[in-house]
């Protein structure tokens, strides 16, 4: 008995809607003049039916003249609007943040091409693609700038790169998301996957030829911690950052107050650039004291030093020398102040530049600055270059002339 009351409890609210068939009508019925139990619940439940008839009957008066169907059809469109709404917002914030990281140097987090997947991300989660790209081609802009800054040439095309890579992402959820919805097999979907694979290897790839990879920047990390580890064990070496850079890594690294470098070439070579940069900053400190010398005695002119020339940087790139085997590079400027924007070039004339040239030998004679041979640099009347080596004697005739671009 006790089976039979729950099968006709569970028939009950089709009984009371007259939902049932005749054959369960009439067993129902049968039931009910033997069970007061089964009486009881069939009286709860009509007067529950009725109470929830006459709610409907009350509903307020903005929703008179609707229909059940077209009130939760109102009701799912404005959810629907402000689920898209919400979804949208986190897209142009998620958007933004991978620009943000792609445009800033920040060491490991700028491996990764979030500026690809997030907008691969957002097409999957939002069904319009022109807000998206709109969304993009403003984060890329700013993406620029913050990479470059406004004033400088290259923010455009640090946009432009950015807004590609991202079009990468945008192209691959169109492709996925087209895929998601058919009622067929994954065999006839795999075009799509394929597609959308391919697009989004080629932005990742194309992403790492600029920013290397997150595997490739921990191996990098690795080699170099090794290295140190192994080659400075008494010395208290630290490595401040890794940056990509030509196709391999770069690594920045602090002695005590010197700073130097390390490379990481393709094939997981290393290069230790201690000693290059220790000569190099060597030769930079000399021209500067050079240069800071010459200003204080010959006012009134800009004139730049550098210590080294090229042939000699290149034969002793690793070697620190002293100052009588330093070559000057010695140059006469456009102008007086360093900031050429706001001053016209002044053009040297032969005679001022020969004169120029002496003065300048006289003092470095009265302050016993020692050097090898001096290669003097400065612009003619009709914009060429001048140069007068020292080693050919200071006269006006050893004075050659190339036409400056």
């Amino acid at each position: 008995m006790y089976n039979i009351c729950k099968v006709i409890e569970d028939l009950l609210p089709l009984y009371i809607e007259d939902l049932t068939n005749d054959e369960n009508t009439e067993l129902i019925n049968e039931h009910l003049l033997g069970c007061d139990n089964c009486k009881r619940k069939l009286q709860e439940m009509k007067e529950d039916f009725i109470a929830a008839s006459n709610n409907a009957k009350e509903a307020p008066d903005f929703l008179e003249g609707e229909t059940i169907e077209e009130k939760a059809l109102s009701v799912t469109n404005s959810i629907s609007k402000y689920q898209n709404i919400l979804i949208l917002s986190l897209s142009a914030v998620l958007i933004l943040f991978a620009v943000v990281v792609a445009s800033l140097p920040v060491p490991f987090l700028y491996t990764f091409p979030l500026i690809v997947f997030a907008p691969f991300v957002s097409r999957l989660l939002y069904y319009k693609t022109w807000p998206l790209l709109l969304i993009c081609f403003l984060c890329s802009l700013l993406g620029g700038a913050i990479g470059e800054g406004f004033l400088t040439s290259g923010w455009t095309s640090l946009a432009m790169g950015q807004m590609l890579l991202m079009c990468f992402g945008l192209v691959s959820g169109i492709l996925l998301k087209i895929s998601i919805p058919q009622k067929v097999t994954v065999w006839d979907k795999s075009p799509y996957i394929i597609y959308t694979l391919i697009f989004l290897g080629l932005g990742c790839l194309i992403n790492s030829f600029f920013c290397g990879n997150p595997v490739s920047y921990l191996i990098a990390q690795n080699k170099v911690s090794a290295y140190v580890t192994k080659a400075y064990p008494n010395s208290k070496v630290n490595i401040t950052g890794i940056f990509y850079a030509h196709g391999g890594y770069t690594a920045k690294l602090s002695k005590g107050d010197e700073i130097f470098s390390i490379d990481v070439i393709r094939q997981g070579y290393i290069q230790d650039n201690y000693n290059r940069d220790r000569a190099t900053s060597y030769r930079v400190s000399y021209g500067k004291m050079v240069e800071i010398a010459l200003r204080s005695r010959i006012i009134g002119e800009y004139i730049s030093v550098v210590a080294g020339d090229e042939t000699l940087s290149k034969a002793l790139l690793n070697n620190i020398i002293g100052p009588s085997d330093m070559d000057l590079i010695i140059n006469f400027s456009y102008s007086k102040d360093e900031d050429t924007y706001k001053n016209p070039p002044r053009v040297l004339s032969q005679d001022k530049f020969l004169e120029l040239s002496k003065k300048v030998v006289q003092v470095l004679a009265d302050l016993k600055i020692a050097y090898k041979d001096i290669n003097f640099q400065g612009n003619g009347v009709d914009i060429k270059e001048m140069n007068l080596f020292l080693k050919d004697g200071l006269i006006k005739e050893s004075i050659t002339e190339n036409l400056y671009h």
